[in-house]
């Protein structure tokens, strides 16, 4: 019987293809030990030969080093049709081993429900950090898809542009739903990042689009939400906010 070292020696020696037999004839354990000794370029060739049960039935059994190692040199779409062999959790010990961007990029090939899973298995600091590398129309789509109180607690690890960015692509009702799960001080800082250019006066008409979107966010929020978050404004923002509004509001 051969030892490990021995074995990753042999193993080294062949072509990806042939690579790929012995590692089909060994227990994922013992393919997972002889890869270790591969360099992990001559791994990620040799697992592009087999099918993604295969794949994935021997990546769980890589250290987490060697796995971040194999996964980071795969394609995207490599990596979403190994994750589609996985169960939830192991996904996510999937995606917490790799940076941030090839999380990203992963995600950019799964299904929006994949996607939604994986998402919402995040911490809200995971889900800012994913967010904020993410395409923006599959970021907007996924917000969307987010229970809103999930989606405030994620803003609210966000940075003030990235905040911005992503809520402007919800729609105004959606928006108010978002706003009105955060804390008074948070939704108070994204109200003001959101608000149009300032008005000098009250008799500026209203433009189209951006203006009135915002104040269809306003609206939506209801009084009570509105109210708490003029409380939290700087007297110059809240009113600018107030001329915004139409005088019987």
């Amino acid at each position: 019987r051969m030892t490990s070292k021995e074995r990753a020696a042999l193993v080294a020696s062949l072509p990806s293809t042939l690579k790929a037999n012995v590692l089909r004839m060994l227990e994922p354990k013992e393919a997972a030990v002889t890869l270790r000794g591969l360099d992990k370029d001559d791994v990620v060739g040799a697992l592009e030969e087999m099918n993604a049960k295969e794949q994935a039935e021997i990546i769980q059994c890589l250290s987490g080093k060697d796995r971040t190692a194999i996964l980071s040199r795969m394609e995207p779409y490599e990596r979403a049709i190994i994750m589609n062999e996985l169960p939830l959790e192991d996904w996510m010990v999937f995606f917490r081993s790799l940076d941030v961007q090839d999380v990203a990029k992963t995600m950019s090939e799964m299904t929006p429900e994949d996607n939604l899973d994986a998402i919402s298995n995040m911490t809200s600091s995971e889900r800012a950090d994913v967010f904020s590398v993410m395409n923006p129309q599959e970021r907007s789509g996924l917000a969307m898809m987010l229970n809103p109180e999930v989606l405030a607690s994620t803003l609210a690890e966000m940075s003030l542009n990235d905040r911005k960015d992503l809520v402007n692509t919800l729609p105004a009702d959606e928006k108010a739903v978002v706003l009105c799960s955060m804390t008074e001080d948070v939704r108070a800082l994204l109200v003001k990042s959101i608000m149009p250019d300032e008005f000098e006066g009250a008799s500026i008409p209203m433009r189209p689009g951006r203006d009135g979107d915002f104040l269809d966010t306003l609206r939506n929020m209801g009084p009570e939400a509105l109210h708490g978050t003029l409380e939290e404004m700087a007297q110059r923002d809240k009113v600018s906010l107030l001329l915004m509004l139409p005088v019987r509001e």
